[in-house]
């Protein structure tokens, strides 16, 4: 039985599988090594035995160190950084954040010095479709709460391999600014 309303994160979700398959593999040419082979939701399982797949979660399977919460915590330094400040007269709303990232997890059968131009290209398109696919902005929900804000905010990872085997595994984290509607009726 489907649900009767969807969530924002729901919404989101669907609509970010969508835009970082289009920028990672419908829109790359079928012989470029950076195209991805999966772009899922969740935990990747049978899909790692292929060279690039691409993951979203909608909460960071690492965790929120506290070093980072206060980046995103909503405490402004600066009137510049209140994208969440929104006018008096909306009423009984407020704005909440979201923090997921995408996985990137490419494994190459080739010299570092040969694979960086596929890891990059495919780091820097997962970052293009987050920050820049117009089908992102906004989004609604079932309930009435609008995504207004999605961008990433912080990318990091880890290398390994070695010989003729390049592995990289990357998390570009992201977030988002929802007001909620939570007005009596």
């Amino acid at each position: 039985m489907p649900v009767e309303k969807l969530g924002i994160e729901s919404v989101l979700a669907a609509a970010l599988k969508i835009a970082i398959t289009k920028w990672c593999i419908t829109d790359v040419a079928s012989n470029d090594p950076s195209r991805a082979n999966w772009v899922v939701l969740g935990k990747p399982t049978r899909e790692l035995r292929d060279d690039i797949v691409v993951s979203i979660h909608m909460q960071h399977p690492l965790g929120l160190n506290a070093d980072k919460d206060s980046m995103v915590s909503g405490k402004p330094t600066t009137t510049a950084e209140k994208p969440w400040d929104w006018p008096k007269e909306l009423g009984g709303g407020k704005v909440e954040k979201y923090l997921g990232c995408v996985e990137i997890n490419i494994r190459e059968r080739e010299e570092y010095e040969d694979s960086i131009s596929i890891i990059s290209s495919i780091y820097e398109r997962v970052k293009a479709a987050i920050n820049r696919d117009a089908n992102l902005i906004p989004l609604t929900d079932d309930w009435g709460n609008t995504l207004m804000i999605l961008e990433t905010w912080q990318a990091y990872g880890h290398e390994s391999g070695g010989g003729a085997v390049s592995i990289s595994r990357r998390w570009v984290d992201w977030r988002a600014f929802v007001y909620r509607v939570d007005c009596r009726s």
